[in-house]
């Protein structure tokens, strides 16, 4: 039952929404918080929810609290079935990308899947096949974001295998997020899950998160291998289905042996090596074709 305290408390939030000083979506924010918190966050879409993340602190902490993030799946459904798209972004990758901590540990503490993929095909919504596969500019590596028909391997009508998408912890690497990354193996992702790396034709590689730091590392000096490393993660796995590369060929591939690399970046693959080696990585250990790290 509204008390009379109550009503004079509410008249003058009343008044300023009369006088259009204020809107009734900012009133039940500032005055009722947990009316916003239960009853009105949870209502709005994906995308406005993400917004209204970004507006203060205070939104913020509604938005990533445990009743707010408790439908942040099925809004993402909804947001993928408005736009038409093949799958809709993931919460737990979301956050990742926009290197939200504080909603990444939400995701966490509410019982998000610390695996779960992306879908591999989800091209039109701006998702990205990590290519393994690098394309050179004088001096350097590029490793493109994006699939592209000007690429000089063009995966446009790639067809990727089920379940071979990237996990919250490859989205973390592919944007050198470490302090994501560090959440995430501390939270328990495994650190072992592969992802599928288109080569040529319908032919992948399957990649473990070690393969794709050591490459994003040695471009842009991020520090992801390192964090990998000291969580357990195996410096030899070469089962990847194509070429049975260890990391150590892969980072050897991509830098070691060029040399014309500009500098900054054959001083990071020669750190990341020593990384490698120091971890219990194998030079003795050959690949398909029998060639040694």
């Amino acid at each position: 039952m509204e008390t009379r305290s109550m009503r004079r408390a509410i008249e003058p939030i009343a008044d300023k929404i009369r006088r259009g000083e204020i809107s009734v979506f900012v009133a039940v924010a500032e005055e009722l918080p947990e009316v916003f918190r239960t009853h009105v966050v949870p209502k709005l879409e994906l995308l406005d929810t993400l917004a209204l993340a970004c507006v203060n602190k205070s939104y913020n902490a509604a938005v990533w609290s445990v009743e707010g993030v408790r439908s942040i799946e099925q809004r993402a459904e909804n947001c993928a079935t408005r736009f038409k798209c093949r799958a809709p972004f993931l919460p737990m990758h979301v956050v990742v990308m926009q290197n939200n901590l504080r909603g990444l540990r939400a995701l966490i503490d509410a019982g998000a899947d610390l695996n779960q993929r992306q879908d591999a095909q989800l091209r039109d919504c701006q998702g990205y096949y990590l290519q393994m596969m690098p394309s050179y500019w004088e001096g350097g590596i590029q490793l493109d974001s994006a699939v592209r028909s000007s690429f000089p391997w063009n995966y446009s009508n790639f067809k990727p295998p089920p379940n071979s998408g990237p996990t919250p912890l490859f989205q973390a690497i592919n944007m050198g997020q470490t302090a994501a990354v560090s959440t995430l193996l501390e939270a328990g992702a495994n650190i072992e899950e592969r992802m599928a790396s288109p080569c040529s034709g319908q032919t992948v590689q399957w990649i473990t998160a070690l393969h794709a730091s050591i490459v994003i590392d040695c471009m842009e000096n991020f520090e992801t291998t390192k964090l990998l490393l000291d969580a357990g993660a195996d410096p030899n796995s070469n089962k990847d289905g194509l070429h049975d590369w260890t990391p150590l060929h892969t980072i050897v591939f991509f830098a070691v042996s060029r040399v014309d690399l500009e500098p900054s970046i054959r001083f990071r693959s020669l750190k990341i090596v020593e990384q490698l080696l120091e971890a219990g990585a194998n030079p003795q250990l050959g690949d398909k074709e029998g060639s040694m790290g």
